[in-house]
């Protein structure tokens, strides 16, 4: 059987330039180009393929062989689902017909020929699948490493995984869940030291898909990376507790109900509470209207610095009974870590500590020793703000140390704060806080309550980044109910300095 070529191709659509071949089409034809082998599809007919460089169906095609030669060829009709041909050359440029002769042969060639398009599909699908488990595996660790909340995190990954990669996915923290009749799925157990804390299911319905090994190792990769993260976060997450709990036993439950004064603290941990802060407040009373307030920051965080600060704490409390000022007092103490410095490996704190004192005719005779740290600040019921307090040595750092008691006077309305360093250090790129903006803040907050001062200072901290522990502790002298005490009436300088201690 033979079939005569008409003429020349002309007006054909490019599809494909390589190293082998040209190829010009004429017609709405689908053409898919896999190295030499062509695979050419017609809506409604069966694929057919050519093993070496072209098959086709009837239309006319010219194909560039090479610089100087071209070979006109008729694409037959597909007779049982298969065809065979072979090309007569012709010199390049030539423009008279040609004949071109076609053998039909037996239907074997289009089963070939639909296999391999099933297998090339195949190919491009599995390529397909394996970069989206990529993705998915890639944005799944990203997720479990930037997250200590591990159930709304894997919640997050189970919907990542719908329907990009299956059907339904599944990570319970309890026992297995499968929807009623799946098509296909995978149960792999979440472990950690032989302990089984989850499980991950992985499912396609009737019709999609069916689930391949691919999928299985998925699934175990993704349950390995879960354990790590679940025990992870469960590691962080008892840390957490036990730093907030030795946090709170190292301040004090409530401050105590006074009289003659008003008080209110804030304490926050940088970092959330992370670990255990230095920093730390106590307000106590010695009897017969004394009182003594205090915030201080031990150096270094951690079980260390809680050893330091639970010292601190136990020791002021028996030397307040003992000493009369408060430079003796922070003497005292300074002696007592000293004696503790192995077991506490050279730690050392700041301190500022008041000594308060009713007065008969209303207000507070208050004072004040520092022992390296910040001034605290006095905002007066005029709205004046002035520091008090003549700055020392370090807590714990040296034997010999110089201390100085400052004495001033709260008048009915007047408040002291107290405060630790991560307030006036709290910074934003250049902009810091400072003492000179933390004073012009206490001015600017009106003659408030104890309480009120403290939610101001804390409010203007909140606004940075989070830093350094922030401990405040405010003391306000009480105004008697109807009445205004205007700070002269109350006897008695605002402020001096006495002797030092060494």
């Amino acid at each position: 059987m033979s079939h005569p070529v008409s003429s020349a191709v002309g007006g054909g659509r490019a599809l494909e330039r390589s190293p082998w071949f040209w190829l010009a089409l004429c017609g709405a034809w689908l053409v898919a180009v896999f190295g030499v082998d062509v695979v050419l599809d017609q809506p409604g007919r069966p694929p057919v393929v050519l093993v070496g460089l072209l098959v086709g169906a009837p239309l006319l095609a010219s194909i560039r062989l090479d610089a100087r030669r071209t070979a006109l060829v008729a694409l037959l009709t597909v007779v049982a689902a298969a065809v065979l041909w072979r090309v007569n050359d012709m010199p390049v440029g030539g423009d008279s017909a040609a004949r071109l002769s076609a053998l039909v042969c037996g239907s074997g060639f289009g089963i070939l020929a639909a296999r391999r398009r099933e297998q090339l599909q195949a190919l491009s699908e599995a390529r397909r699948l394996d970069a989206v488990r990529a993705g998915f595996m890639a944005e799944a660790t990203s997720l479990l490493v930037s997250s200590l909340d591990y159930e709304a995190t894997l919640a997050q990954i189970a919907r990542n995984a719908v329907p990009t990669l299956v059907d339904r996915c599944a990570i319970d923290l309890e026992d297995a869940t499968v929807e009623h009749d799946p098509g296909s799925a995978i149960v792999v157990p979440i472990v950690w030291q032989d302990r089984r804390i989850g499980t991950i299911t992985l499912a396609n319905r009737p019709g999609s898909r069916a689930l391949t090994d691919a999928d299985h190792t998925l699934a175990v990769d993704l349950a390995a990376r879960a354990a790590r993260a679940i025990e992870h976060a469960r590691i962080n997450a008892e840390r957490d507790h036990i730093a907030r709990t030795l946090q709170a036993s190292l301040l004090p439950p409530a401050l105590p109900e006074a009289p003659a004064l008003e008080l209110a603290a804030r304490y926050r941990p940088a970092r959330g509470g992370a670990d255990v802060g230095g920093d730390f407040y106590d307000c106590f009373p010695l009897g017969d209207g004394e009182w003594v307030a205090l915030v201080g920051d031990v150096q270094g965080k951690g079980v260390e610095a809680a050893t330091v600060t639970s010292l601190i704490h136990h020791s002021l409390r028996t030397i307040a009974m003992q000493e009369h000022s408060p430079a003796g007092m922070l003497a005292r103490l300074n002696e007592a870590v000293l004696r503790r410095r192995e077991g506490c490996r050279n730690r050392f704190c700041t301190l500022a500590l008041v000594k308060l004192k009713e007065r008969a005719d209303g207000g507070l005779d208050a004072c004040v020793a520092l022992g390296g740290h910040p001034q605290p600040l006095v905002r007066r019921v005029d709205g004046a703000v002035e520091p008090v307090g003549v700055h020392g040595t370090l807590i714990g750092a040296i034997p010999d140390v110089r201390l100085h008691d400052a004495h001033f006077v709260l008048a009915p309305g007047d408040t002291l704060l107290l405060f630790s360093d991560g307030v006036t250090e709290a910074r934003l790129a250049d902009d810091m806080l400072g003492e000179a903006g933390l004073a012009k803040l206490l001015a600017g907050a009106g003659g408030g309550t104890a309480e009120q001062t403290c939610t101001v200072v804390d409010l203007a901290v909140r606004a940075y980044p989070p830093g350094d522990d922030v401990a405040l502790l405010a003391v306000r002298a009480r105004v008697e109910s109807g009445a205004w005490r205007s700070p002269k009436a109350a006897s008695g300088p605002r402020s001096s300095a006495s002797k030092a201690t060494s």
